[in-house]
């Protein structure tokens, strides 16, 4: 790739080197800063513009409180995360800042630079790894490189069309993701309803959310299956995740994805160790009683013990009636299918619509698929065996995002730092 001719020490060491007849200047001498008067009440699903809140996700608004080019910024949470670049009308949520009224600087070009290194500023200033809010003096004071109008206009021009070549790629990653996950669905959705043979005679099951069944399948009640639906307490917990050799209370976002996943927890205060009771144990089913319809009964299988955790009085745990053979995986591949997880979700009760509650008696009184041990097993195994497959490949589209992703980072950095010249 093309150098400058000349370098010189810029004094930053998260920028390094720039080229000799560069400048570097402070953003409140380049940019009006402000931030919005908006809340995130003030959303409009189905509004005419878009509206900046402390999220990449862009929300929608009725009104618009500015017109033109602007750069916007998450005040708290992702600092140094999130950039939204735009031209046009648009509003702002009041923690969201806005840069715009460029003077000696292109906005496309300062929102390459900004997205690429602010984040180094961030940490250097707070010296840790995240920063809770951002305040307008860290805004003021950072320092951006300021090449010539005709060098900023060729960087401009260079970046947009390779980081759109390199986001093309990332979307279609991204997308092989969703489809991966889809798939992993669909594969648990036809084995626990419908057998692992496609030639299997078929029947009416009875039950509505099941249709048909292979003809050798029967139906029971999970009540005949399940003893009993343990639950934890509720304890007084602080939000940090429990350190090494530490007790902690699990959140109910443990088991969102439909596993079950330790790490969402945060410890117990010591005072309260003794109320807690229940500990997730291995081969049982950890359940969410309560949440949003789209998560009301989200499961996920305990693969081992976990004596240093306990349950919240929002998640059940199973206990399995001894005189019953069932594998309790294939049990939790039922109960995370499409066709269950819709049937928890009409089935749960709550006077907010947003969230739901699930009494115990009405989700043991479910029917679900009833077949033998050693099919349940077979079954346990197709699955497992796909399931496998397919999270190789989600794994190896991960990496492949990441690279991406760094590929892109880095190339913005080495651009509008003049480490590679563009023309």
């Amino acid at each position: 790739m093309n150098k400058y001719d000349k370098y010189k020490d810029s004094g930053i060491d998260w920028i390094g080197e720039i080229p000799e007849h560069w400048n570097l200047q402070r953003l409140k001498y380049l940019t009006d800063i402000t931030t919005g008067d908006k809340d995130t009440v003030n959303r409009d699903d189905n509004g005419e513009y878009p509206f900046f809140v402390r999220s990449k996700k862009i929300e929608r608004i009725s009104t618009y409180s500015f017109d033109g080019e602007a750069i916007l910024t998450a005040g708290d949470g992702d600092i140094g995360k999130i950039f939204h670049y735009i031209n046009g009308k648009f509003d702002f949520h009041q923690r969201v800042y806005k840069l715009s009224h460029f003077t000696n600087i292109k906005g496309k070009f300062l929102y390459y630079f900004m997205q690429s290194k602010f984040y180094y500023e961030v940490i250097r200033i707070s010296a840790k790894a995240t920063v809770d809010s951002l305040r307008l003096p860290m805004l003021q004071n950072f320092q951006t490189t300021v090449p010539s109008e005709k060098e900023q206009n060729n960087i401009i021009a260079y970046l947009d069309k390779q980081t759109s070549n390199i986001d093309q790629l990332i979307a279609q990653k991204e997308q092989l993701l969703k489809f991966y996950e889809e798939e992993k669905t669909t594969i648990i959705n036809q084995a626990v309803t419908k057998g692992t043979k496609p030639d299997a005679p078929m029947k009416d099951s009875g039950v509505e959310w099941m249709g048909e069944i292979p003809e050798n399948w029967n139906t029971k009640k999970l009540k005949y299956i399940i003893s009993n639906l343990e639950s934890g307490v509720s304890v007084n917990s602080s939000d940090i995740p429990i350190a090494e050799g530490g007790l902690g209370i699990l959140k109910t976002s443990c088991v969102y994805n439909y596993v079950f996943d330790p790490n969402e927890n945060k410890e117990i205060w010591t005072s309260e160790i003794d109320r807690a009771k229940t500990n997730p144990r291995k081969g049982e089913i950890i359940i969410s009683r309560m949440n949003t319809p789209e998560l009301v009964g989200a499961s996920g299988y305990v693969d081992k013990d976990y004596n240093n955790l306990f349950l919240p009085d929002r998640l059940w745990q199973t206990v399995f009636n001894p005189s019953v053979e069932v594998n309790s995986k294939w049990l939790s591949y039922i109960l995370k299918s499409i066709q269950f997880r819709n049937l928890l979700s009409v089935t749960a009760t709550g006077t907010s619509p947003s969230m739901k509650n699930l009494a115990q008696e009405a989700f043991l009184n479910i029917s679900i698929p009833w077949i033998k041990k050693a099919e349940q097993d077979e079954i346990v195994n197709y699955i497992d065996s796909d399931l496998e497959r397919l999270d190789s490949k989600v794994e190896k589209t991960k990496k492949l995002l990441e690279l991406l992703n760094k590929y892109k980072q880095s190339l913005i950095s080495e651009v509008v730092t003049g480490k590679v010249k563009v023309i």
